[in-house]
């Protein structure tokens, strides 16, 4: 039987790695942190997450911890995106008002 699961690597565990993780976990999806060393031994016991759905406090566990990158690619059930091939878009020129924004324009700077 193969695992249909999603395969989501998360760079960092620190409290936006950790949410998002937490949040994918709980929507069924496999996730790999690639952490720093010394995070590892953190990481190694569960964690408890705050649920807003309950007001309740979550042990959230059930994820994989890495420190090399080269884990991910050896690892069967984690795959890795390629980067994305689209060109970049050229962006919008700015808007006047958005100019102003930043501070008073030439013409209006206090004397």
């Amino acid at each position: 039987m193969s695992d249909n699961r999603p395969s989501i690597g998360i760079v960092g565990a620190g409290s936006v790695g950790a949410n998002t993780a937490y949040d994918l976990v709980r929507a069924g999806a496999h996730v790999t942190f690639l952490v720093r060393p010394h995070r590892q031994e953190q990481l190694a016991r569960p964690q408890v997450m705050y649920s807003y759905d309950d007001n309740t406090l979550d042990r959230f566990d059930g994820y994989d911890v890495i420190t090399d990158p080269a884990d991910l690619s050896a690892s069967s059930s984690t795959s890795s995106s390629s980067p994305s091939t689209t060109p970049p878009s050229t962006p919008k020129p700015a808007s006047p008002w958005s100019r102003r924004s930043a501070g008073p324009s030439p013409e209006r700077a206090p004397v």
